[in-house]
């Protein structure tokens, strides 16, 4: 919550260089010592880096972007996030301790160089008085003319936009649900999260080891460990492809049902192995390989992508911020009641949960969601009324 407080006072610009920052320094006290303090230390910086890049890099991705492409480059982002973590797991794999610290430590140095040539975000620039910046960062980030008429429109809606603002008692959070799209909209992007952390599929990253070898497939650890951010990276291949194309809405019902079936035969599988049958060995990897697919296609950009398209400048990143807390603690939840519930009812008892909670959320997505694809503030906003 810290990074919305500072991404609305001083521009979303000077979070992303302290995100770097902290990055840098996780991996600077790596290398200078081994110690375990140093080393929780570092992980705190891990930790407070991570909830910054999931709380303001969607928000100002959504602030530099047209209607018709934010989609798209907010799958963008979650698609570089899985190329990362591939990346990453393949440097563990075949590279000595101190050669990935200093590869690790490359990285955020040469984005805080980066960093100094990007721009802030226009909505912020305006709010600051900064007109004519703003201007150019969208002629910059369009590759059009500062005068161009595409490049004013934008400018005059969101100076327009901060006039009315200006003219209105402070944008709280509290004051936000006296509003009732804002209303609607809070509880929206509480579903939104709910349904990216509660559906599984980061039990699934943490136990699919566990589920092959109780599969009896023999696989290779360096193959296993990437090959789910491989499958990641193709669905959030699709993601980029199919966001603009069809729209968040049929995209996500479509996911969640994609990861919710085999998460019900993934417990029927596991269900049956424990009654003692045979079940054919490679079923669990194509379960397994599927919900993956589905969750980096759709659950996984979607609900960023709504998050940040259904509130107001003034509120946005707090919102986002706010849901950033609730979705690490729901997978905090997960993994600390995944196994006592697995070890009491069986494993087999938790993939029935995840699969009738993606299923349900299917089924609330068609009834409850609206279409944000193309769509301004005001029209979002009005839809969400009319729920």
């Amino acid at each position: 919550m810290g990074y919305s407080f500072i991404a609305d006072r001083y521009g979303r610009k000077l979070c992303i260089i302290i995100i770097a920052s902290l990055q840098a320094l996780a991996w600077i006290i790596k290398l200078t010592s081994a110690n375990s303090v140093c080393l929780i230390i570092s992980q705190a910086c891990v930790g407070a880096s991570g909830s910054g890049v999931f709380t303001i890099c969607p928000t100002y991705t959504k602030e530099i972007s047209s209607d018709s492409i934010r989609g798209a480059m907010s799958s963008v982002g979650m698609l570089l996030q899985s190329i990362g973590i591939l990346f990453m797991y393949a440097l563990g794999a075949y590279l000595d301790y101190n050669t990935v610290l200093y590869i690790g430590l490359a990285i955020p140095l040469l984005n805080l160089l980066f960093l100094l040539k990007v721009p802030e975000s226009p909505p912020h620039l305006v709010k600051i008085g900064k007109i004519e910046e703003a201007k150019n960062t969208i002629a910059y980030l369009t590759g059009l003319d500062a005068e161009s008429k595409p490049v004013q429109n934008a400018i005059d809606e969101m100076t327009t936009a901060q006039q009315q603002r200006d003219k209105m008692p402070k944008l709280t959070i509290k004051t936000a649900f006296k509003d009732k799209a804002t209303r609607r909209a809070f509880f929206l992007g509480l579903f939104m999260i709910s349904v990216l952390d509660c559906g599984g599929t980061f039990a699934i990253f943490a136990y699919a080891s566990v589920i092959i070898e109780n599969s009896g497939v023999t696989m290779n650890p360096e193959l296993q460990a990437l090959s789910i951010p491989t499958v990641s990276i193709l669905g959030a291949l699709v993601s980029t492809v199919t966001i603009e194309k069809f729209g968040r809405k049929p995209l996500l019902i479509t996911c969640l049902t994609m990861v919710g079936l085999p998460m019900a035969g993934l417990g029927t599988i596991l269900m049956l192995q424990d009654q003692g049958y045979v079940v054919y060995q490679w079923f669990p990897i194509i379960a397994i390989t599927l919900g993956v697919f589905a969750y980096g296609a759709g659950v996984l950009p979607v609900p960023y992508t709504v998050m940040t398209e259904i509130f107001d400048y003034q509120v946005r990143a707090k919102f986002v911020g706010f849901y950033v807390t609730m979705g690490w603690f729901q997978c905090f939840l997960q993994t600390i009641l995944f196994t006592p519930i697995s070890q009491a009812l069986g494993m087999h008892t938790m993939f029935f949960i995840f699969s009738a909670i993606n299923l349900v959320s299917a089924v609330l997505c068609v009834v409850w969601m609206p279409e944000t694809k193309g769509k301004s503030l005001y029209e979002i906003q009005k839809a969400l009324c009319a729920k």
